[in-house]
Formats: structure tokens, sequence, C-alpha cells
């Protein structure tokens, strides 16, 4: 994922440089026609040609992505609901199909073999990220792409396939650690190992970083894990309710309700025990 500054600059660029050329064409046309000659007539029209041209590219970029965003939110909160439906995966696809460019498209493929990760369709989610030219990706690209895929084996409970994939893209993921998504990803490649000391680590260290819902999500969630497993049920409990307002998939949402019950029925046991004994 881009990060939101370099994004935004880059789109600062983009306006400024078409309009540069927009208004420039703009006034060689009024020129060519012959309806102004002077200088300073023809530099009014350039910069109001200028300021027109990036209200109107701005104002194109807002729309399009309140609409994307919009639209983005819209289907993950119905699926909050309802669960996977085709009309999710419908979404993602058509994304995938629509960009325009090479990098969009496979950034748009990759999101969606993690809907199909999500989903528990572990086996369309390598199909999916099967249909990327794996050597047309620059570095970062191929360290988001094992990142995607070591993910999909870990949470799919395919340890010997994920650490296959953790030893060929090692130096990548090593590299590019740092990053929310992927160092969730390694700190639940410890958890899978059964490493509970080190994934716990690795995610409270994470955890003291501003994160996307979704990360802060799992860290939750596998915090929650380790602490019931390691019998901790206080911070268990407490991990579990700070996790919940940033649940932000159907997935999630169910191992949540699990875990809740989890700790409910471990808060019962010790109860009987206290009052046996």
């Amino acid at each position: 994922m881009k990060h939101p500054f370099l994004y935004a600059f880059k789109m600062i660029c983009i306006i400024f440089c078409s309009a540069l050329v927009a208004a420039f064409a703009s006034m060689t046309l009024v020129w060519l026609t012959g309806r102004l000659r002077q200088p300073k007539q023809l530099a009014t029209v350039y910069f109001d040609a200028f300021a027109l041209y990036v209200l109107v590219c701005t104002a194109i970029i807002i729309i399009r992505f309140a609409l994307h965003s919009r639209g983005y939110s819209r289907v993950y909160s119905k699926s909050m609901k309802e669960g996977y439906t085709d009309s999710f995966f419908a979404y993602f696809e058509k994304r995938a199909k629509r960009s325009l460019t090479k990098n969009k498209k496979n950034a748009a493929t990759m999101a969606l073999a993690s809907c199909y990760a999500e989903a528990g369709r572990y086996t369309d989610a390598v199909e999916t990220l099967h249909k990327i030219d794996f050597f047309s990706l620059d570095e970062k690209a191929r360290a988001e792409y094992f990142n995607t895929a070591l993910y999909t084996e870990i949470i799919s409970g395919n340890l010997a396939e994920a650490e296959k994939l953790y030893a060929a893209g090692k130096s990548l993921l090593e590299r590019y650690s740092g990053g929310a998504e992927i160092d969730r990803t390694l700190a639940a490649l410890s958890f899978a190992r059964g490493d509970m000391y080190d994934a716990e680590a690795k995610l409270l260290e994470l955890c003291e970083h501003a994160l996307p819902d979704h990360v802060a999500s799992a860290c939750g969630i596998y915090l929650t894990m380790i602490y019931l497993q390691t019998d901790r049920l206080e911070k268990a409990k407490l991990a579990a309710e700070m996790t919940i307002p940033n649940i932000s998939s159907y997935r999630d949402k169910q191992i949540m309700l699990r875990l809740m019950k989890c700790i409910e029925n471990a808060y019962d046991a010790q109860c009987e025990t206290a009052y046996e004994g």
C-alpha cells in the first residue's frame, strides 16, 4: 500500500503538470485563432486556464476518491452482516479487471487474493496470486506478493508451505519489515510455529504504532489467543475488548466471537475451581 503522503504528492505533481500542458495548449489555440495577440492578454489566458484546469482536475480526483472509498466501505460493511457473498468478490474482481496500469492491476489482484484468503477460499487465493507475473514486479511489490502468499498459508494452517515461502522470500520480507502488514505476518508466523514469546513481543511492538484497522484487528486477535493459551485471562479479556472496535472483516468478527466465548468459559471454569476449593 502506498504511503498517503507520497500518493498525495504524486497526485499534486500530476495535476500541476497536466494543468501546465493544458494551459499552454489553450493559450496556443487562442493565439493561433488570432483572437488575442498581446503578451499580457495571452498571459492572462494562460493563468486563467491553468487555475481552471487545477480546480477541475482536483474536483474530479476528490469525487473519484470519495466514490471509491464509499464503495469500498459499503462492500465491507455489508460483508460484516451478510458474510462473504458473491457481490463481495465481484467488487474486488471488477477492480482487478478495470485497473488501467500493470502496477494497479497487480495490486488489485493481490487484494483479491487477500479477500479469498479472508473468506477461507485458500485455493482460490493461491490461484489468483499465480495470475501475477512475479518476475515483472519491482522489489517492493515482490515483498508484498510474498507477504500475501505467506499470510494466506499461515491462516490456512499450512505451516509447511508457509515455511517454504518464508525461506524463499526471507530477504525481501526482512528488507521491507517495518511495514504494518509484513510485521503482522511475521508475528503470525511465530505464533503458528508455537513461539508465543516471540509472537507476543512482535505484536506488542507493532501495537505501539498507529495501524490500519485490519492489521490492528489481527494483532488484537493473536494477542488474545496468546494470552488465553498462556492462562492470562485478564490480559486476554482486555486485549479482546480493545480489539473489538477495530474489527473490520467478517472473518475477524467470527473469530472474536469464539474467543470471547472461550474467555467466558475459562472464567466460569476458574470460578467453579475456586468454589470447589
